[in-house]
């Protein structure tokens, strides 16, 4: 399984996740099974929300879930609508919630859910393997 992670810079499993999925200037992106961790910088990281398509610069690495802690909810859906599993960073840098992920502590995020007239976020369970 391949994990993306947003990031400011790449410092290896010590680096910070990016405030925002869209605007991070590159991730990090971990293979579970070879455990190799490589770097890849965004395409667009300072361009409009709707200028750039930030999925474009981690669709080619075929990754499964990204582990973020910040999405705008259209970035939200157009990734889950490309197939890729949307997680809520833990505390911690790109090893710790790498951690966090193996031991099923993470919780993914759907933007399928309505509560009256609002869109909002929702736990569901994320899959591991």
């Amino acid at each position: 399984m391949k994990l993306g992670f947003p990031v400011q810079e790449n410092n290896g499993n010590e680096s910070i996740i990016y405030g925002d999925f869209c605007d991070a200037p590159g991730y990090l992106i971990f293979d579970t099974d070879s455990t190799q961790l490589d770097y890849i910088e965004n395409s667009c990281p300072t361009s409009a929300h709707e200028e750039c398509n930030a999925i474009e610069s981690i669709r080619v690495e075929k990754i499964d879930a990204i582990i973020l802690s910040g999405i705008f909810p259209e970035a939200l859906k157009n990734l889950s609508d490309s197939g890729i599993q949307v997680i809520s960073a833990g505390v911690g840098n790109v090893g710790e919630n790498i951690e966090l992920f193996k031991s099923g502590s993470l919780i993914c995020l759907t933007a399928n859910v309505t509560c009256g007239d609002k869109n909002i976020n929702c736990m569901c369970d994320c899959v591991t393997d």
